[in-house]
């Protein structure tokens, strides 16, 4: 097994090595690797600036940090469906008995969320401006009862309404293998109503006739 050693804040790895929580890629160790990914998940604005986070845990330079970046997300994308799957015919069956009481046949519950962007797209930059005054990415979270999160869309942009991200997600678009007789997912007032989506009543609830019966 090869030697490691600390030079200057790296965690260098001999070529030779074994070891597998040391990775010679960038010569930083993997659980540094994280923690930079991570710190750049969560900063904004100077904080997010590639020179400051590389002089922060002593990585030799911006190039490196990219690249540190690009593979860990890799690597959490081919995590994804072995931690986020979409509950099947039986196991939607059991989250309709278990909540029948609450919401007959409700399996889910469906929202969005922004992601802020560290910073500002040199590319179609309007599009990314959201209704919040900020750069963002959108994302689109299905959970169950059990908050668990069981389906995650991402990729529009900021100004994206969340009805739009649905009707181009799978939710709606193979809606009949994901989806049994009946079952729904509950979202707000941003989203349409449909066969598979139950939303709140947009009007105000007094100016409701409940005489009329309900049709979705």
């Amino acid at each position: 097994m090869g030697s490691a050693t600390k030079n200057d804040g790296l965690v260098v790895q001999d070529r030779n090595s074994t070891d597998d929580h040391l990775c010679f890629f960038g010569m930083v160790a993997k659980d540094l690797q994280l923690a930079i990914v991570l710190y750049r998940l969560c900063s904004s604005g100077e904080n997010a600036d590639i020179r400051k986070v590389a002089t922060l845990f002593g990585v030799e330079d911006g190039k490196t940090i990219y690249k540190i970046t690009r593979r860990d997300f890799r690597s959490i994308l081919e995590l994804q469906t072995t931690f986020i799957t979409w509950p099947y015919v039986a196991e939607r069956q059991d989250i309709v008995e278990k909540t029948y009481h609450e919401l007959p046949h409700c399996i889910g519950y469906i929202d969005g969320t922004e992601i802020k962007l560290a910073e500002t797209p040199m590319v179609n930059h309007t599009s990314y401006f959201s209704k919040k005054k900020v750069y963002s990415i959108n994302a689109q979270f299905v959970c169950d009862y059990q908050m668990k999160i069981r389906h995650v869309a991402v990729g529009h942009f900021g100004s994206a309404h969340d009805a739009r991200m649905f009707r181009t997600s799978a939710l709606c678009i193979q809606e009949n293998s994901l989806f049994s007789s009946e079952q729904w997912l509950a979202g707000d007032s941003a989203y349409p109503l449909l066969k598979t989506l139950i939303a709140p009543f947009r009007s105000n609830s007094q100016q409701l006739d409940y005489s009329k019966p309900f049709e979705a």
